[in-house]
């Protein structure tokens, strides 16, 4: 069993399409879909992205189940009060992203 589960933690940690988002594009992401967040936990408006400098770093979340185990990649901020975690999913950040850059590619943004 834990010979199949590296194998998908090494399956998700090589493929650059999960992993690498610049900071940056996460940020207009929060600004875009999440402009009004506030801190479950204590109210706070001010997060931190959980990133290298310039990428995203992933929060990995292993997922249990009748099937088996799934690896939930997340992208993720932090309360800077409280220290609360937001995780993000992968897969709908950068498709908004995507959807992000395609929007401003037809309006002629960054030209």
């Amino acid at each position: 069993m834990a010979e199949k589960q590296d194998s998908k933690k090494q399956g998700i940690e090589q493929d650059p399409f999960i992993l690498r988002l610049q900071t940056g594009d996460f940020i207009r992401f929060l600004d875009t879909v999440t402009p009004n967040a506030t801190c479950p936990s204590c109210g706070n408006t001010s997060f931190e992205v959980i990133s290298d400098g310039d990428h995203c770093m992933v929060l990995a979340t292993t997922m249990h189940g009748p099937s088996g185990e799934r690896i939930l990649p997340c992208f993720a901020v932090y309360c800077d009060r409280c220290g609360f975690i937001r995780p993000h999913s992968v897969f709908p950040v950068q498709k908004a992203v995507a959807e992000l850059d395609a929007a401003e590619a037809e309006d002629g943004v960054g030209d």
